[in-house]
């Protein structure tokens, strides 16, 4: 397998890994907001607040998940170069 073929591999498995952390981080936006929207209850705040972390940390994975994907394009895009 060729530099260029493990690139791709990774790309892929990479980019197979962002869509999972979207569906993440749309799930647990929406159901903090909900329970934001009905707030009653000390369960609903613990829950709320763990939502609210879970946003955070699914938003900085995406950022840097996206940043290592864009850097392996480049390697990829060198490699493809480098063969010419």
């Amino acid at each position: 397998m060729s530099r260029g073929e493990v690139i791709k591999e990774r790309i892929r498995f990479l980019t197979e890994y962002l869509k999972i952390l979207w569906v993440v981080l749309i799930t647990a936006s929406g159901g903090s907001a909900s329970l934001f929207m009905n707030l009653d209850s000390s369960l609903k705040a613990l829950l709320l607040l763990i939502g609210v972390v879970v946003v955070v940390i699914t938003s900085s994975m995406i950022g840097v998940l996206t940043l290592e994907i864009l850097e392996l394009f480049e390697k990829l895009k060198q490699e493809v170069e480098d063969n010419e």
